[in-house]
């Protein structure tokens, strides 16, 4: 009967040091390998290029100009929009184990967009307002979205750079 109880206690034992989710527990939150510089960084890569578009067999050069969002005009929406962060949204606060890490950076800034064949400016310094959502903890799932009451801008990373995916405006 003793050596029947040590064996189960050495057996309890061995499961406790082996097994993670015992030692270490559910809720151990590693965290993404990525901070806001490096979201700083790709946001920087965005406003450094000229992107170009093609609609309706016209060419067009699209230009943003993006800053991080204040978190004065943060507050001021989360106000008026209410706050339910679920399972796993982060704005570099750590969140939920259980669920996909999503990280968000807010930003604001213009967008211009010329004819890339007239020269011809279609828009001049719109301001948009938008976020660029990174899902996981590795910065290589990332999107940007970027609106205003007449455009929408969608950007995916690929590849260690974003590529625009679409463009709508009026």
């Amino acid at each position: 009967m003793l050596r029947k109880k040590s064996i189960t206690y050495a057996s309890l034992s061995l499961l406790w040091l082996v097994n993670p989710v015992i030692t270490v527990g559910c809720d151990q939150n590693y965290g993404p390998a990525f901070g806001e510089a490096e979201m700083l960084d790709l946001m920087t890569d965005i406003n450094g290029k000229e992107w170009t578009f093609e609609d309706n067999n016209r060419s067009y050069i699209i230009s943003f100009n993006l800053n991080q969002q204040s978190a004065e005009e943060m507050a001021s929406i989360l106000r008026i929009m209410g706050s339910a962060h679920a399972c796993g949204t982060r704005s570099f606060v750590a969140s939920a184990s259980a669920c996909i890490e999503t990280t968000e950076l807010p930003m604001e800034g213009t967008v211009s967009i010329t004819d890339a064949v007239t020269d011809e400016v279609i828009v001049d310094e719109l301001s948009i307002q938008g976020e660029m959502m990174v899902f996981g903890d590795e910065l290589n799932n990332a999107s940007v979205s970027l609106n205003a009451e007449t455009a929408d801008f969608w950007l995916d990373l690929s590849g260690g750079s974003f590529v625009l995916s679409d463009a709508e405006w009026e």
